[in-house]
């Protein structure tokens, strides 16, 4: 796999991640279930979320970078589930259940926590430090096979290779990842 050519298609098929307010792409809005893709983001992912992936979310200003995977139905960017939209809403709440992943450090990186702000009883805005964006890398850039001759077991195994392989490239090229445990088992295994 050409880790370059894989950069070039995150930079040039990335879209916002999400929704804005006021025709600013920094003024996020959320809801107590979650944030909200932005259309052009939530179009991109209708197309690929039930087909295995590997995901980037990442700062257009900065070289933060969260580098995922996804092989089952729906994704793993569903509003209002323990995954990326709702679990980031659910920090800034207050309202994290045990078994939500940590993602103060994506909030910590992309937000302006003292701007959060109630807007309505059941809606809230913030500011972000930088455009985030997200791009969908579909299974036929890192693979040859068609997914569907495949089993789960496979594509599990293919994507899990393939995350910590693009990780371990992005770390190479001073990128600050978002991805706490690989991040730290890469780190102990070089």
């Amino acid at each position: 796999m050409d880790y370059r050519q894989i950069l070039e298609f995150i930079v040039s098929n990335s879209s916002l991640l999400f929704t804005y307010t006021d025709e600013n792409p920094l003024k996020t809005k959320f809801n107590k279930k979650g944030f909200f893709f932005s259309h052009e983001a939530e179009q991109k992912y209708s197309l690929i979320k039930n087909k295995p992936h590997i995901y980037f979310a990442w700062s257009e200003s900065s070289k933060d970078i969260y580098i995922g995977k996804s092989f089952q139905k729906g994704g793993r960017w569903k509003r209002g589930h323990s995954y990326h939209l709702g679990t980031l809403a659910y920090h800034l709440l207050n309202n994290l259940k045990p078994y939500d992943q940590n993602h103060q450090h994506w909030i910590d990186k992309w937000m302006c926590v003292e701007t959060f702000k109630e807007v309505s009883e059941t809606d809230f805005e913030i500011f972000l430090k930088n455009k985030i964006l997200i791009t969908f890398l579909p299974f036929e850039m890192y693979h040859s096979i068609d997914p569907d001759k495949l089993t789960k077991k496979e594509i599990k195994k293919i994507n899990k290779e393939q995350e910590e392989k693009l990780i371990f490239f992005f770390q190479e090229n001073g990128f600050s990842l978002l991805n706490i445990q690989l991040n730290r088992n890469l780190n102990n295994s070089i």
